[in-house]
């Protein structure tokens, strides 16, 4: 009874954070004729409805397309709901997404109930807690970083702490072409042997950037095997050229963090295929 109570509660709490939350009228970014609109929300939960014990943390700040030419509202919105909450929520409209994602994340986390007894003094649980306090905490958060020329890039990051001695942060790069309402992948980019020479390009950066003599050298600073580092499919476009993300233990340690590369359109656009889509764009 106490969940079920717990889920209508929350519900309503829902409800009225989001009407109060959203933007009614919307905004436009860039010159593509889309209007955008948000959504922002924090909830928090402890185990046995006690703040001294531990407790769990969920933040959403989600933006998405709320008006635009009717070929291709339904398609951007299915596309943004899906990398934003992932594959089991893509039939689901904004609001009813955000609404069971956060369910989820509150109802998973009431199973560690069980795990910590009532018996137990608050002050002998902080094993179950980090510096933050929480047992486990996610925030959710996209941003649109290109709406121009039939493109519309954006972004997805989670950053997240599920035990353990660090948090984690990934960040997903994702390119709408308007024209076909279709996300953009490398195989549309590629030309002549894109792979090989963009992975030289991005290896030539890290090498760079961390003032290394050789790329076998990056391998000393925690880098995987310099063949990892290729084209992956996580990128974002703009005017100026694209910026690849190669998120934690991907492509090196834990330690190393989030990569980014970005290479400008000049050196790109060498290698792209004669009837790639972004030759319109540089």
């Amino acid at each position: 009874m106490k969940k079920v109570n717990f889920f209508f509660l929350f519900v309503c709490i829902f409800y009225v954070l989001f009407s109060f939350c959203c933007n009614p009228t919307g905004k436009y970014i860039g010159e593509n004729a889309i209007r955008f609109d948000s959504v922002q929300i924090a909830e928090t939960y402890y185990i046995h409805d006690d703040t001294t014990r531990p407790g769990c943390n969920i933040q959403i700040s989600f933006i998405y397309p709320d008006s635009a030419d009717n070929r291709l509202l339904m398609p951007m919105q299915d596309i943004f709901v899906e990398k934003f909450f992932g594959d089991s929520y893509k039939n689901l409209n904004p609001e009813q997404a955000t609404l069971k994602y956060i369910c989820q994340y509150i109802q998973d986390f009431q199973a560690l109930e069980n795990l910590v007894p009532d018996s137990i003094a608050p002050t002998e649980d902080e094993h179950y807690k980090d510096e933050s306090g929480y047992t486990c905490y996610a925030k959710l958060q996209n941003h649109i970083l290109f709406n121009r020329g039939d493109f519309l890039s954006f972004t997805v990051e989670l950053t997240s702490y599920e035990g353990g001695a660090h948090s984690s942060k990934s960040i997903y790069g994702y390119v709408i072409n308007l024209k076909t309402c279709d996300l953009l992948q490398d195989d549309q980019l590629a030309g002549n042997d894109y792979d090989s020479h963009i992975s030289k390009i991005m290896i030539d950066s890290i090498v760079k950037r961390n003032g290394v003599a050789k790329p076998e050298d990056l391998e000393n600073l925690g880098y995987n095997s310099i063949s990892d580092i290729h084209p992956n499919n996580n990128f974002t476009i703009d005017e100026k050229g694209i910026t690849y993300y190669f998120n934690e233990d991907e492509i090196g340690g834990t330690l190393l963090g989030l990569t980014q590369i970005f290479i400008p359109c000049e050196e790109i656009k060498l290698y792209l295929a004669d009837d790639s889509p972004v030759k319109t764009l540089w």
